[in-house]
């Protein structure tokens, strides 16, 4: 089990289409965690396959165009924490609180960003760098 925790500066509609259109499995589980927070459990996922799905879904929330009153909005950005189990913790609520940790960090390292949750628990729980460093859209 691999959870993905998103934030995102779309509206929430938008997002949760993005995500259902080809980054949710079947047995996946997608859900709103928050004002502006969505979480994601891939069920059965590796940590390599998680991380492609949110590269996948930062890609894919990047280049939507949303318009409202005939005007297009500012372009959509997004942030992804990612952990998993085993490797970040034996609880969902330990999974869930690393990836949140990753999801601060990828947002204060400049947004639009992929971070994974750190193995060996650091003071903050995430690795130093981003497993993304692409820089801030």
């Amino acid at each position: 089990m691999v959870v993905l925790l998103v934030a995102t500066t779309a509206i929430p509609q938008a997002t949760i289409t993005a995500m259902k259109s080809s980054n949710i499995r079947g047995g996946d589980i997608a859900c709103r965690y928050g004002g502006e927070e969505f979480l994601i459990i891939l069920v059965d996922a590796a940590l390599q396959f998680a991380h492609q799905r949110a590269e996948a879904l930062k890609e894919q929330v990047r280049n939507m165009q949303i318009h409202h009153r005939g005007q297009m909005l500012h372009q959509v950005t997004v942030s992804i924490g990612v952990a998993g189990f085993p490797d970040h913790g034996t609880s969902a609520q330990q999974i869930i609180n690393l990836a949140d940790k990753a999801l601060y960090k990828a947002k204060t390292s400049g947004r639009n960003r992929v971070v994974l949750a750190h193995a060996a628990l650091d003071g903050e729980g995430v690795s130093e760098t981003p497993v993304v460093e692409r820089g801030g859209y």
